[in-house]
């Protein structure tokens, strides 16, 4: 239930039922524990993720965080790190996977040079046999 008459706390914050608007992120760093509840306690909170989400948004801290119904979502932060995390990981599994192919890519090149000598050097062996026996037979004949 919000209060009929506008209230002042000691930090400079004034509440207006009329026009009801959290601190500021100054006045809110110089509140205490108390007055922060207080202040909270005066904000309309037709549901607890207004109220939340108040709370979280007048705290001015980097790290935000909503809840949804009542399961709450992990900090802002949290999530990012989370994310980037798995984004290196993804980076690093590219990276790897890229200089595996690489190394596979020149694997296969050596084999295919490998298999092109040996072909060459099975047709002069083929060629230097041809002539060997035609020589023995040139030899027998002669």
């Amino acid at each position: 239930m919000l209060p009929c008459v506008v209230q002042h706390l000691s930090t400079g914050y004034i509440f207006d039922p009329a026009d009801p608007r959290a601190p500021s992120n100054e006045q809110w760093a110089r509140m205490s524990a108390i007055d922060r509840e207080r202040a909270v306690a005066l904000l309309p909170s037709e549901d607890t993720t207004s109220e939340a989400l108040a709370r979280e948004i007048i705290d001015g801290s980097a790290e935000w965080h909503f809840i949804a119904g009542t399961t709450p979502i992990e900090r802002a932060q949290e999530q990012i790190a989370c994310l980037e995390s798995m984004l290196h990981e993804v980076l690093a599994h590219k990276e790897d996977a890229q200089r595996r192919a690489e190394e596979l890519e020149e694997q296969l090149v050596e084999e295919h040079r490998l298999r092109e000598e040996e072909h060459r050097l099975r047709e002069d062996a083929e060629q230097r046999l041809a002539e060997a026996l035609a020589e023995i037979e040139r030899l027998k004949r002669g």
